[in-house]
This record gives structure tokens, sequence and C-alpha cells, in this order.
């Protein structure tokens, strides 16, 4: 008997090392604190947040920079780390704290499943000797099953969310970035051909959307991947 794709869904920490996530799609949902820590950052002027799995991480990390270049901050069980700079309330993650540095964050889940979402097969991260210079992030596209549950989710709505997600053969490719100074190599191409080989088994469709026309470079990459144009969006303003 063969069985159609399932639904793991992890609500601790403790239980993601069972859950075999290589080759598999990972969706990660921690609004409560770390992912609200990390925009608060990046809002505040930071020059980059990078997500460390332990305090240990945090420091060997920091002691690679240049002194005064970055900020430490993280909690256990919600109390802060002793040693770091600041604890993960967004509260913290302010101009005069962040400007222009890097934030090394370690939280009790946040941080731990970024890190485990990076085995999922849709999740791409390009590296140069250990150094991250470009990612590919495409997701399932759940918006197609919140239509159909009428802005609720209780008593049904969340029983036909978790049944419909592993049956879902729509993905948006959600982002696409590489850094400036690897502009022009080729990595865009290659983050997007390990993309589709990635997908490619599992019979998707996956939509390419917000693409500027004038994003020269990410079009020409994209007519030599053979992806097929399908509509433009225009945006008309008036004087009232």
């Amino acid at each position: 008997m063969t069985h159609g794709p399932g639904i793991c869904v992890l609500f601790e920490p403790a239980a993601r090392p069972a859950a075999r996530l290589a080759g598999a799609t990972a969706v990660v949902i921690d609004a409560i604190r770390a992912t609200t820590t990390i925009v608060a950052a990046l809002a505040a002027g930071a020059r980059e947040v990078v997500p460390c799995r332990t305090e240990a991480d945090v420091k060997a990390e920091a002691a690679r920079r240049p002194a005064g270049s970055v900020v430490t901050a993280g909690e256990r069980g919600g109390r802060r780390l002793e040693g770091l700079d600041l604890n993960n309330s967004p509260s913290v993650m302010t101009a005069e704290n962040l400007s222009g540095r890097t934030l090394l964050l370690t939280t009790t889940n946040g941080t731990q499943a970024i890190h485990d979402a990076l085995s999922a097969e849709a999740v791409l991260i390009a590296e140069v000797e250990g150094k991250p210079i470009g990612f590919a992030l495409t997701l399932p596209d759940i918006n197609i099953l919140l239509y159909g549950l009428n802005g609720r989710m209780f008593p049904f709505g969340f029983i036909k969310l978790l049944w419909g997600l592993p049956r879902l053969r729509q993905y948006r490719f959600f982002g696409l970035g590489v850094h400036p100074d690897y502009h022009g190599l080729g990595i865009d191409s290659l983050l997007y051909a390990r993309t589709w080989q990635a997908l490619a088994r599992k019979n998707v469709r996956v939509e390419i959307d917000y693409v500027l026309e004038d994003n020269v470079p990410m079009n020409n990459a994209l007519k030599r991947l053979g992806v097929k144009y399908i509509k433009a969006y225009r945006v008309y303003e008036m004087a009232i």
C-alpha cells in the first residue's frame, strides 16, 4: 500500500531531531519572539542578523569579527543569557544599540528552528568558505488553502489546513538574494537551477512573481531557465 504525503507538526524544540527534515519542506512559525526580534533589529538599522544555535556559537562568531562590529543577544527559557549584550526582546532592538552593526542572536526555539529548516530541500544557502553569500527560498503557497477558510481557523479551518498542506502542488518562489560582491557570477542561476532540481520530482508548479521589468539580470536568468512568462501587473497613479 502506498501513502500520500504527510505533515508533521512540532510544538517544541525537543521534537525536531526526530522529524527528518532532510528532503522535506519546512515552515517555521515563531511569531511570538525570535522572528519579531529579527525584523525589529533590521528595522533599527542592523547590518545583518545571524541566527546561532548556542551561546557558544554566538561568542565564537563574535570573536571572528572585528571588535565593535557586533551585538550579541539571546535567551534560554525566557531569561537573558549572561555574558551577552542584550536579551531577545524587540524593545531593545534600537538604532542606538544596533545601527550599522551585526546582531548575533540565539533563542530557545526560533533560531534553532531556523537552523533545522536549512535541511529542507527548498531552502537554499550559497556559501563561499563557510560565509553565506546568497539564498533562495521557495514555500508552499498556502494562500490557496486559506481562501476556502473564510478567515476562520476554528473549529474546522485548522483541520482543513493541515489536511491540504501536504497535498499542495502550488509553490511560490518567495525570495532570492545575492551579496553585491558576488553579483554577475551566476550565483542566482545556480540557485534557480538547484531549486528546480529539488522540486521537479514533486510534480509541482512554482510561481515566481514580483520581478520588476527593469531587473535585467534576474529576468535574463529566468529566461535561460525556460521559465514561462504569464502576466504583468501595472501600477498607475493619478493626482486627485
